[in-house]
């Protein structure tokens, strides 16, 4: 919602689904607060914290998140993981399989990773197709 003078404007609530592997390796999981932004040629949404009740970003998990925005991003170009400290556990690397994300239009974008992030960091991934060979 949004005031304006003495009116409520209801601005509409688009869902972006988004989902995370993290590889099966062992040492993949991390205990580091991962957000990401969603960046598409209409528009970026701000930085938001990828977190369910639990333990996120396992060994082999695959977990799903629902990022909320106020307008169409449109065609989504890139993203960008962060991974910052949580409370007082010590940096710990994260294996990152992949991010699917599914627009409020259902279309679905790939954004392949398959790498560490090691320290604190932020990582771009663009949009495409990726295989381990």
């Amino acid at each position: 919602m949004l005031g304006v003078g003495s009116q409520v404007l209801n601005l509409p609530t688009l869902v972006y689904k988004v989902r995370v592997a993290t590889g099966n390796r062992w040492g993949s999981a991390t205990f580091d607060s991962v957000s990401i932004t969603l960046v598409g040629l209409k528009g970026e949404s701000p930085k938001q914290l990828l977190d369910k009740t639990g333990k996120d970003f396992i060994p082999g998990a695959v977990d799903d998140y629902e990022i909320l925005s106020d307008r169409h991003l449109g065609p989504l170009l890139l993203i960008r993981l962060h991974k910052e400290p949580y409370q007082f556990f010590p940096e710990d690397p994260w294996f990152c399989d992949f991010v699917q994300l599914t627009d409020p239009d259902g279309q679905i974008f790939h954004f392949p990773c398959y790498q560490w992030i090691e320290g604190y960091q932020d990582l771009e991934l663009r949009e495409g197709t990726g295989e381990i060979i």
